[in-house]
């Protein structure tokens, strides 16, 4: 009897990642994962942040992964300040909001519906609308206050003196070739090493199957994009913040690669990530839809069914997440008025929803550590 040939275990450039995903500004619980890994000997080689995690990897940048020196620093009133200036847009500069959103939330519920059809009668998505970033700058629903390049959004950058982590931090692009307009997501990388390591792995972008219409299938690397850049541009959420352009680039948020498990399980042989919570099918859904062309929860069902022989995925269980912590902000959609407003708590309360979402994500981090050994 023949023996069965065992699993060569394909060397990649990292031991552990951990992704940072983002959504519903409870990005305090990341500094509590990334707290709880380091103290259970698993501190991670490498971080995967879009959204809402960008900013925590920009504070482990900032801090040479110092997580009680970021912790501080989320706490800050610097930190409080920054995250004021996203302040909502006056009611009469989006009048009409709820308009454009129920749009979205019949196209989308159309072209699912059609897509199921027997009929089959649709079979791609249309091409991007060339004022697409009008629409998108137009249709926010917030803005930040006194925006400058000499202004920016996040006010830190990673000291000299302190050794660079790896970190990527991801946004998307509008990548315009022969005419046609596509997203390309963008990795940008910490320092230059980094970036050389992931330009020899040539990646595909795992997005790209969803809809190659609208979605590029290379990624963009750089080191040369600064950490306030890159924050800025991971955190515009469709609708939420207006687009940011930057050396002639146009980007977007990290929301079009929000969980990369993928590109994750290419770099490390162990990735630690989160489940999250079903988009909300209403507002969120449609919006990705309208803007990247594929259906959002779709893809992360997909995202928590991913496996590979050759790297070990840990799911930490925080997709209750907004049962048991409060968002850093909150929003709300006024009916009456057709907007949708932005509430934020005062300093003291920031502080403590700060603390309940780094004790959150610590003690789900080490439930699963205990779980897996």
């Amino acid at each position: 009897m023949s023996e069965v040939p065992a699993v060569v275990r394909q060397t990649k450039p990292f031991n552990t990642a951990v992704l940072f995903s983002g959504g519903g500004l409870r990005f305090g619980y990341y500094l509590g994962m990334y707290q709880a890994l380091c103290e259970q000997a698993k501190t991670p080689d490498i971080i995967l942040a879009s959204c809402g995690g960008a900013f925590v990897a920009g504070l482990l940048e900032v801090t040479g992964g110092d997580s009680e020196q970021a912790f501080e620093r989320l706490q800050s009133r610097e930190c409080y300040d920054m995250l004021c200036r996203i302040t909502p847009k006056p009611p009469e500069q989006v009048t009409g909001h709820a308009l454009p959103a129920l749009q979205r939330l019949i196209v989308s519920q159309a072209w699912q519906l059609a897509k199921n059809s027997p009929l089959n009668v649709i079979k791609r998505r249309p091409m991007l609308p060339n004022k697409i970033l009008d629409i998108l700058a137009h249709q926010s629903i917030a803005k930040i206050k006194d925006e400058s390049a000499d202004n920016p959004l996040w006010p830190w950058q990673p000291s000299q003196q302190r050794a660079i982590i790896n970190s990527l931090v991801i946004a998307s692009r509008l990548y315009n070739d022969n005419a046609a307009h596509q997203w390309q997501v963008v990795l940008r990388c910490s320092k230059q090493a980094l970036a050389s390591e992931i330009e020899k792995l040539s990646l595909l972008n795992a997005l790209a199957p969803y809809q190659p219409d609208t979605i590029h299938s290379s990624h963009w690397v750089t080191a040369d994009m600064p950490l306030a850049v890159a924050v800025r541009a991971s955190v515009s959420d469709m609708y939420y913040l207006p687009p940011l352009t930057w050396q002639s680039h146009l980007l977007m948020g990290g929301v079009l690669n929000l969980t990369p498990i993928e590109l994750a399980c290419e770099l490390a042989h162990e990735v630690y990530a989160e489940t999250k919570a079903n988009y909300d099918r209403l507002l969120a859904e449609p919006a990705i839809y309208s803007t990247f062309g594929f259906l959002a929860n779709q893809r992360l069902a997909h995202v928590h069914q991913y496996q590979t022989l050759d790297s070990e995925i840990h799911w930490i269980e925080t997709a209750d997440n907004a049962k048991h912590i409060r968002p850093a902000m909150a929003k709300k959609l006024q009916l009456r008025q057709g907007y949708i407003d932005v509430k934020r708590p005062d300093y003291a309360t920031f502080q403590a929803i700060m603390r309940e979402q780094y004790d959150y994500g610590y003690e789900r981090t080490i439930a699963k550590l205990r779980e897996s050994s």
